[in-house]
């Protein structure tokens, strides 16, 4: 380059650096807080025949959230040992006696069930709409008012809004510090709160199943979380048998399951419509 400074630059000769990324560090201690630049595999237990792990060795504030979510993770299908209060053996008893106060064990299951919905709320936006589903109906018999409003609104909530609305609303309510101070012990009060919580959480699934089949049945195979809520509910008595209206899969013909795509149709007449409101 005339008047001016040629610029030369080494070209790299032989072999390229490795790219192969630094390994892993030793999986994570299950008792202490993830390392950092664990992998995401490495990271919790996800093998469905691995055994459970002891819920004593959960040590901080959340021991509950924290062991009902190892056990989701590790197999969402498995809903019997999800559910069930661990136990433990007390020195003065050889009897196994609950580790976890009822109460407890069910809101924080209620916490965990409002977190995993949100996949179905998610899934649901697309196929519930307020021109497919303007009014709120768990089944053919009932009409839901929403509860989230000082006053009804008009035109009310559409079943999508409903939906929405009372998951937004169990979590506020789940998460209070007023009615829910502390995740050690439950007030007799906070706890009518939580069958109430429970009622509005089913209608969502019920609505799913009766008007959007199809996608009820895809969630439902993926994650088990009506098989989880209503055998939560039956052995807690969070409901009584007759509010649950979802039918178990076993007992369903298979020309009741309707797999076809759904229409813009009507859904037949409502034979009899009762208004369910705060107090339900």
């Amino acid at each position: 380059m005339s008047g001016g400074r040629a610029a030369f630059f080494k070209l790299p000769t032989g072999a390229p650096p490795s790219r192969s990324r630094t390994p892993s560090p030793v999986r994570p201690d299950r008792r202490g807080r993830l390392r950092k630049g664990t992998r995401l595999a490495d990271a919790y237990e996800t093998d469905p025949f691995s055994s459970i792990r002891p819920f004593e060795s959960f040590t901080s504030s959340f021991a509950v959230q924290e062991y009902i979510t190892a056990l989701v993770r590790r197999d969402t299908h498995d809903v019997d040992s999800i559910i069930t209060i661990p136990t433990g053996f007390d020195d003065d008893d050889d009897a196994p006696v609950e580790l976890v106060d009822e109460d407890v064990w069910v809101m924080e299951h209620l916490r965990r069930i409002t977190l995993d919905q949100h996949i179905w709320v998610a899934a649901l936006t697309g196929a519930c709409t307020r021109s497919t589903c303007p009014s709120m109906t768990a089944d053919p018999d009932w009409l839901h008012v929403c509860a989230a409003h000082y006053a009804p609104p008009d035109p009310p909530c559409c079943a999508i809004d409903y939906i929405t609305h009372a998951s937004d609303g169990a979590q506020e309510l789940l998460c209070s510090s007023k009615y829910f101070p502390s995740r050690m012990s439950v007030s007799e009060g906070s706890r009518r709160l939580l069958d109430a919580v429970a009622r509005r959480l089913y209608r969502s699934f019920a609505h799913a199943f009766f008007h959007h089949q199809p996608l009820f049945v895809q969630l439902e195979a993926e994650t088990s979380l009506v098989r989880r809520f209503t055998e939560l509910s039956r052995r807690f008595k969070l409901m009584d048998e007759a509010s649950m209206v979802i039918p178990e899969f076993g007992e369903l013909e298979e020309e009741d399951i309707d797999l076809e795509d759904e229409g813009d149709e009507e859904q037949g007449e409502r034979s009899e419509i009762r208004l369910v409101g705060e107090n339900e």
